[in-house]
């Protein structure tokens, strides 16, 4: 339920409230400003945040270590993708556990 939102409010790590569009809402990653018609997962969001919390401040670069096996690789459409040190595949969401050696 977005009553109640304003444009730019917070409504999950990292993505803002941006309105809507022919009654359809829409969303805004603050971290590149792309619209996203779905916010990602919880677990995806958890994710972010514990990548996050290393340094709130700190912006992710493609590249950086996010979890054991895995690097921050950037946004698509605004949502954040991993990929795996290991295979070189891109994944929407970091797994439970890093990869098998």
């Amino acid at each position: 339920d977005v009553s109640g939102l304003n444009p730019g409010d917070v409504v999950a790590p990292g993505y803002m409230y941006g309105g809507k569009v022919d009654g359809v809402v829409y969303y805004v990653c603050q971290a590149t400003g792309e619209s996203v018609w779905e916010l990602p997962s919880a677990e995806h969001l958890a994710a972010v945040m514990a990548t996050r919390s290393r340094d709130p401040t700190a912006e992710l670069k493609p590249g950086d270590a996010v979890a054991p096996g895995f690097v921050f690789g950037g946004y698509w459409k605004g949502i954040p993708f991993y990929v795996c040190q290991e295979s070189g595949k891109s994944v929407w969401e970091l797994p439970r556990s890093s990869p098998s050696a």
